[in-house]
């Protein structure tokens, strides 16, 4: 047989064995997520969670069929997203596409599920025009229905959906009491943020606490509670109900000045094992910037008594931090763990400020920026307890924040991590960790690492001698390589 045949038939048959593979496997999905937290792949929990679906999952796109180029890449990634969905589940879930736009039943079916058009700005040929598109999400199971009239973002969609699944699943909703002693205006987003998970209750508003069926309770900045307070406190804490806390013992006035305040949870405290330092916490390398006005002029300064922790001071064992990369701490007061703890109780410390930060002392008010220049003689520095999860035997887990402001809306909207934070707690205190993986696995924020003089001067020095050194090194290695190649050369005309 000639060579010409065989390199035919060679060629048959591997063009034959390329369709045979693709026919085989043209009903596989091979796909590699290579970014640092898997944010192209589902979460464990959310497979876990399909996982437990008794009935068929059918998930509707409400969108229009020509969308506008710059929605084309929000499309691509919600297709990839519910594509993950269908290959990772073991139960039957359905995607169904409707183009509202295209006949009118299809625009009625959108008008029944809740989904209405909504108006983006397009440009095309040129042209700034306003076009109407459809962009909802509805989810379907038995007879619950979760429906996303809008759908912009598709960062956590998987979020979203874990989310109304989990909602669909349940007999009834997990019911958050929250109870804000004071300057009740400035938390107006944790009933929202509640809202996303369970269904708030303002306790203000509620006279009779004991018939209330709570899932858990969330305290936010308490003063001087009553004791039938501190009773419904203790009967929560009997009921195995978990407990968020945000309390401060100072109170901050708009003249930067701090007044101290009793919490009346100082015996529940104690009987933790914890308690509140008299004074703030300040770290006067580890903080945020704040504005201050100057005469007509407002200035932005470090300030040490917005602490800040970093993602090597929170703790990497809590499902709850571990995710974060920083959080931020204004007017936080430390929380001392007692010497002389029950052995039932178990303290683990979830976030600390840095071993630059100190006590203010007891007998000063004073939280100007400019407070560190008042200093006459070195503090004590070193880390200190910002938050703590306590959990006695056979108990509901207890967060203790010592920083009531840092779920205030102005911080909340700074710092997403400190929403990151509370939603995490509720979550574990609601929902248990069904849904805390996927909603922290974005990262929000990549702060700078701050380096130690002695990594500074390495990689200046490094950098300074160690590109000649490189350069030096590859001439070595080319020459001598050529010269090897020279050798040979003279070797093969010397042997003819």
């Amino acid at each position: 047989m000639s060579s010409k045949i065989q390199s035919l038939l060679l060629f048959i048959l591997s063009l034959a064995v390329v369709v045979v593979l693709n026919l085989l496997l043209s009903n596989q999905v091979w796909r590699f997520d290579l970014t640092e937290n898997k944010e192209y792949s589902l979460s464990d929990s959310t497979v876990k969670l399909l996982d437990r679906l008794e009935d068929r999952l059918t998930i509707k796109l409400y969108f229009s069929k020509d969308l506008p180029s710059a929605m084309l890449p929000l499309k691509q990634k919600l297709d990839d997203v519910l594509q993950e969905y269908q290959t990772r589940s073991s139960k039957d879930i359905v995607v169904e596409v409707i183009h509202p736009d295209l006949n009118e039943e299809s625009k009625e079916l959108a008008q029944v599920a809740g989904v209405q058009p909504v108006e983006v700005n397009v440009i095309e040929k040129d042209q700034q025009q306003i076009k109407r598109v459809y962009l909802g999400l509805g989810l379907y199971y038995k007879d619950q229905k979760q429906v996303i009239p809008v759908l912009t973002d598709v960062s956590n969609l998987e979020y979203v959906i874990d989310l109304s699944v989990l909602k669909m699943t349940q007999k009834t909703l997990p019911t958050v009491g929250y109870f804000v002693s004071e300057n009740q205006e400035a938390y107006s987003l944790l009933p929202q943020l509640i809202g996303q998970i369970a269904k708030p209750i303002d306790l203000k508003n509620e006279k009779a606490w004991s018939d209330l069926n709570l899932t858990s309770l969330v305290l936010v900045n308490p003063i001087d509670l009553e004791p039938s307070h501190l009773k419904f406190i203790k009967e929560l804490q009997e009921q195995k109900v978990p407990i968020l806390i945000f309390a401060s013992t100072q109170k901050v006035s708009a003249e930067l000045k701090s007044e101290p305040v009793q919490t009346g949870l100082e015996e529940f405290f104690d009987k933790m094992g914890l308690a509140l330092s008299d004074g703030f916490v300040i770290d006067p390398k580890y903080n945020q910037q704040a504005g201050f006005q100057r005469g007509i002029m407002k200035v932005y300064l470090p300030y040490p008594f917005w602490v800040k922790s970093g993602s090597q001071h929170l703790s990497d064992q809590s499902i709850i931090t571990k995710p974060l990369e920083e959080l931020l701490f204004p007017w936080a007061n430390q929380i001392q763990i007692l010497a002389d703890q029950k052995p039932s109780l178990k303290v683990e410390v979830l976030a600390k400020s840095s071993e630059h930060s100190f006590i203010q002392a007891s007998d000063q008010n004073s939280i100007d920026p400019d407070y560190l220049n008042s200093l006459t003689e070195l503090p004590q520095m070193e880390e200190r307890p910002l938050l703590v999860m306590v959990q006695e035997k056979d108990q509901a887990p207890i967060f203790v924040s010592g920083s009531s402001s840092m779920i205030e809306d102005r911080f909340l909207q700074q710092v997403q991590s400190n929403a990151i934070l509370l939603v995490n707690a509720l979550e574990m205190a609601t929902w248990g960790d069904y849904l805390i993986g996927v909603r922290s696995r974005a990262v929000t924020t990549r702060p700078l690492v701050d380096l130690t003089y002695e990594n500074k001067q390495l990689i200046k020095w490094g950098v300074t001698f160690g590109s000649p050194l490189l350069l030096v090194v590859f001439c070595l290695l080319f020459l001598s390589f050529r010269r090897k190649r020279r050798q040979k050369m003279v070797l093969a005309i010397q042997s003819a």
